[in-house]
Parts: structure tokens; C-alpha cells; sequence
């Protein structure tokens, strides 16, 4: 088992820190469409399951402060390893927290694929995958007053020739 290097993580934490800093700027005006007793409330649609790219999010956010509400998918409708998030019931959750939501912080790989290792083994269609993305785009326009802050993952690509250290799906 590879242990976390504390330099790492606190890189890590710092980047999730300014993530949420970005999202709660504390010179900006509040928010003026619905909210969910009078707090702002903040949609987190995380990259997968993992503490890392979910739970760590989660915990900045109840530390960084109590003026916005963060609301993020239940465990069993996103993905967990090769098991791809339930797309159709993301969908449905989304669009009952979007009409009251301040900010919408998603990750392209959750919502286009299903997850992060949904997305290197996806089989999905380019006019599946186009719908989806422009899916994204539409919470804009849906939603004039959200604002709306995607994350993707760029791929990583070896300069080695071998697969001894990549997982089997690349």
C-alpha cells in the first residue's frame, strides 16, 4: 500500500481550499435567487466516491464557513469503482437542486460518463457523450443566475513503453 506523502496532501488541501475559496468569494454580494432557508446553497457533483476527489470537499466546506450550503449526490447514485453512477437519477437530483442553487461545482467525467473510471471504459456514443456535455451548457441558460464551474481530468499518457504501473481499462 502506497502511503500519502503530508507534503502531498497538504497540497491537496490547499487546492481544494482555494476550489471552495474560488466558489465563496466573501467580497462578492450575496446571491439573489431562491435559496433554501435564506442559505446559499452550493450543488457538488464530485469526480467519483473517493475521499479525495468527495469526502475531503465535503469536510473543507463545513470548515470554510457557514454561509453556504453544500449538497452533493448520495454515495449510492454516484459511481464506486467500475460501477458507473446512475446518470438517469443524477439527472433527477439535479434538476431539484438546481432551481435554488447559488453555484453548481460539477465534474465532466461524473456527469457525462458516470464517473472518472466510467469515462476511460465508456463505449457511449459521440452523439451520447455531445448531449450530455451540451447538457451543461443548458444549466446556464436554464438557470441565468447560477454559476457554474466545471472540472475535467486530462488523461494521463506514459512516455514509457509497458503497462506495468497502469490499470487495466487504459
Amino acid at each position: 500500500m502506497t502511503r500519502v506523502k503530508p507534503r502531498c496532501f497538504a497540497w491537496a488541501l490547499l487546492l481544494a481550499a482555494a476550489s471552495l475559496a474560488t466558489v465563496i468569494d466573501s467580497t462578492s454580494t450575496p446571491p439573489t435567487g431562491p435559496m433554501i432557508d435564506s442559505t446559499p446553497v452550493i450543488v457538488f457533483v464530485p469526480l467519483d466516491e473517493r475521499f479525495a476527489t468527495r469526502g475531503l470537499f465535503l469536510n473543507l466546506a463545513k470548515v470554510a464557513t457557514p454561509r453556504y450550503r453544500v449538497v452533493t449526490p448520495p454515495e449510492d447514485m454516484i459511481s464506486k469503482l467500475h460501477r458507473p453512477a446512475d446518470l438517469t437519477r443524477l439527472d433527477g437530483w439535479l434538476e431539484e437542486q438546481l432551481p435554488g442553487a447559488h453555484a453548481l461545482i460539477v465534474s465532466l467525467e461524473m456527469f457525462i460518463y458516470g464517473g472518472l473510471i466510467a469515462s476511460r471504459e465508456s463505449n457511449d456514443t459521440l452523439a451520447v457523450v455531445s448531449a450530455r456535455a451540451r447538457a451543461v451548457c443548458g444549466f446556464k441558460g436554464r438557470y441565468p443566475g447560477l454559476r457554474v464551474y466545471a472540472s475535467s481530468v486530462v488523461m494521463r499518457i506514459p512516455s514509457y513503453n509497458g503497462a506495468f504501473e497502469e490499470p487495466w481499462f487504459v
